[in-house]
Parts: structure tokens; C-alpha cells; sequence
């Protein structure tokens, strides 16, 4: 049996990589393999088994260039099942394979609790199996719906563990949007911490750091270095850095990326900050760092 594992990058492509290893119970088969599809990005460049082609981007001309590359890709991999993790992206090639028999599973994002992603809605009707990541999230969908967490064990984060922390790493992701807003709050964050090392990766925001050290973009490879090597994360709130933080059970806060400073194309980020500040960060580390965002 051949699996194709397709996803944008970024937090759509943790979620993917964290499906690997649930393939033994989600499949029935006992004998498989898999290749993934997704873009090349800095965090996707040097994957093994994998296709790449072109985002989407919402963009008329980049879509109908994604499903010709998706047709071309089907014929080539031809897979007898496509697992997906959502971004527009992958939805061409679904349908495609839909169309010639294949089987569809798809997880839709971990950071969607009491809203839909728009990938999701389009390929819920021609899903074989459709996964939910919080239980909250079964009453939005039909009743082939199932609940799966990719997250595994959950813990509790306290502001004991932001107080002992010498070493923290800032990760903005691999969005290609600005956080301007959130580094220049870590960079006064360092002024008042002058106990604590601050490492930041900064992506396409303008704003350099003046009391940290920093770095754009960091490999895969590096980005898990950095996480495994920290005493405390601040993050923004992507399910991919969520995923990674959880799975390496390291102390985290997050900060929301919003739409209305074109931080990011919607507040989808907001949903998860709010069920993982009653569910995981305790209150008197969400008051510290509360002055941040007034929408928070």
C-alpha cells in the first residue's frame, strides 16, 4: 500500500510529520510506505521522500499551476491512499485522487477548536475518514467525524518555570508574515530579564532586536536543536510550534498572531491561545505577560 502525505509547510507539515508515526492505527493494512508533497520552504528543503510543487497562495494563476503539477504528480506516485493535515494547498491534489478511486483522510488543524479551516470545508464531503484534534471540535462537523489527538500527553506550564528559565527561545515560524509586534515586546522582555539568555528567530518581521541575539530562519533540524536545548519557549500561537513545544513537553507561552495588524491571514491563532491558556498556562504567567495584546 502507498500512503501520500500532503500538506503546505510550516504548521500544517509538524501536524503531518507527528500522522507518521499514528499511520499503524489509523491504516488497516499492516504493510505500507509513504512519500510526502509539500512546498519548498526552509523547513521542508532537505526532506527525504518528497515531491515538491508550487503554494497556492490563493492566487488564481498559482492554483490552476498547483493542479496541473498535482495531476502530473498522481499519475506519477500513483498512491492508493492521501492523507492530508490541510492548507490550500493539498486540496487539488485530493480531489484528483477522489476522482480516480483513491481513499481521503484528512486532519483538520490542530489550532481549529470552535471554527473551520477553509481546506477542511472543502474536502469534508469526499473524505473516507476526517479527524478532529480537540473533542471540542466534534459538535462543528457530521457524524463521520472522529476525534484523534497528535499531541499525545498534555502538561501544565507555570510562571515558576518562566522564573528558573536562563535560556529562551522566541520562535516566530515559518510564516511569511511581519510579527513585528511580538519581537519588540520580547526585546523589552530581555531589558527586564537581564538574568536570561534570549534567542530569537525573527522570519520576515522588519523589526531587529536590539537586546537579543537573532536569526531569521532556522532548518528543521536547528529549529528542534534550539527547542530541545532551552529552559522555556515563547512562541507565536502556530499548531506546528505548539506540536513541537508539547511533544518535547518544554514549557511554553504563546502569543497570537492577529489579522488586523497583517500578522497573518486570519485569527484563527486566537482559538488555540485561548484553550490552551485554560487548559495548560496557568493564570499567573498569562498576567505577566498579559500587557502584550489587548485582544488576548
Amino acid at each position: 500500500m502507498k500512503v501520500c502525505l500532503i500538506s503546505s509547510s510550516g504548521g500544517h507539515m509538524t501536524e503531518l510529520k507527528q500522522v507518521v508515526s499514528a499511520l499503524p492505527k489509523i491504516l488497516s493494512a499492516k504493510k505500507y510506505n509513504y512519500f510526502f508533497i509539500t512546498m519548498n520552504r526552509t523547513d521542508t528543503h532537505d526532506m527525504k521522500n518528497t515531491y515538491f510543487m508550487v503554494d497556492t497562495s490563493r492566487n488564481p494563476f498559482t492554483i490552476f499551476w498547483n493542479f496541473i503539477q498535482s495531476i502530473g504528480l498522481f499519475f506519477k506516485t500513483k498512491p492508493d491512499i492521501v492523507i492530508t493535515t490541510g492548507g490550500g494547498f493539498s486540496v487539488p491534489f485530493c480531489y484528483i485522487a477522489k476522482l480516480f478511486g483513491k481513499k481521503i483522510i484528512v486532519f483538520e488543524s490542530f489550532c481549529r477548536i470552535k471554527s473551520k479551516s477553509l481546506s477542511s470545508r472543502l474536502l469534508y464531503p469526499i473524505t473516507n475518514r476526517f479527524f478532529v484534534q480537540w473533542k471540542e471540535s466534534l459538535s462543528l462537523w457530521g457524524k463521520k467525524t472522529e476525534y484523534f489527538s497528535l499531541i499525545g500527553e498534555k502538561f501544565k506550564v507555570s510562571f515558576d518555570n518562566f522564573k528558573k528559565a536562563k535560556k529562551i527561545f522566541v520562535t516566530v515560524g515559518s510564516s511569511p508574515y511581519q510579527f513585528d509586534r511580538f519581537i519588540k515586546f520580547v526585546d523589552e522582555l530581555a531589558v527586564k530579564n537581564k538574568d536570561k539568555e534570549f534567542y530569537c528567530q525573527i522570519g520576515a518581521s522588519t523589526y531587529e532586536p536590539k537586546n537579543c541575539k537573532w536569526v531569521r530562519y532556522l532548518n528543521y533540524e536547528e529549529y528542534n536543536k534550539m527547542i530541545k536545548e532551552s529552559d522555556f519557549v515563547i512562541s507565536h500561537a502556530g499548531a506546528g510550534s505548539v506540536i513541537s513545544l508539547v511533544s518535547n513537553k518544554k514549557p511554553f507561552f504563546l502569543f497570537p498572531r492577529l489579522k488586523k495588524y497583517k500578522e497573518i491571514v486570519n485569527d484563527h491563532q486566537l482559538e488555540l491561545y485561548g484553550l490552551l491558556t485554560k487548559k495548560i498556562i496557568d493564570k499567573d504567567l498569562v498576567k505577566y505577560f498579559g500587557g502584550f495584546n489587548k485582544d488576548n
